[in-house]
């Protein structure tokens, strides 16, 4: 085998620096999908594609469909959405927004259940909910 130009030294770090290059080209493709949004609906491409949404539909987007808030201390607070299949949900819960972080109440929850019932954190005066989409891996 003959490098022409380059040493075998020079050939052998670029052959080694390909894994690199690799992850960076990854991570400027994950970085263009975040800018991207294709849609105008307020959701990034990749955030569509990991929730199962189409990123060129403006009314295909990742949202809560209900959220049943209790009328009285003994009612729980439902939260449903739209599912799709190959994804887990995630519900996390925060008394405010500024001082406590986020904690997942649900655990793993995969489709196609599409709702949480929280019997448990609807005790607070207010209470902040949030749902995470990952693919199954």
């Amino acid at each position: 085998m003959a490098f022409v130009g380059s040493s075998f030294a020079q050939h052998h770090a670029t052959f080694a620096e390909r894994p690199a290059k690799r992850q960076e080209f990854v991570e400027k493709m994950k970085e263009r999908a975040l800018r991207d949004k294709q849609d105008s609906d307020g959701s990034d491409n990749y955030s569509e594609y990991i929730s199962g949404h189409n990123p060129t539909d403006p009314n295909s987007v990742f949202a809560v469909t209900s959220f049943t808030a209790p009328a009285s201390g003994n009612v729980p607070f439902i939260i449903t959405w739209d599912p799709v299949a190959g994804r887990i949900y995630n519900v996390s819960w925060s008394p405010n927004l500024i001082i406590t972080p986020f904690a997942n109440i649900s655990g793993d929850i995969p489709s196609p259940a599409n709702s949480y019932t929280d019997t448990v954190e609807r005790i607070n005066f207010q209470n902040f909910y949030r749902v995470d989409v990952r693919l199954v891996e």
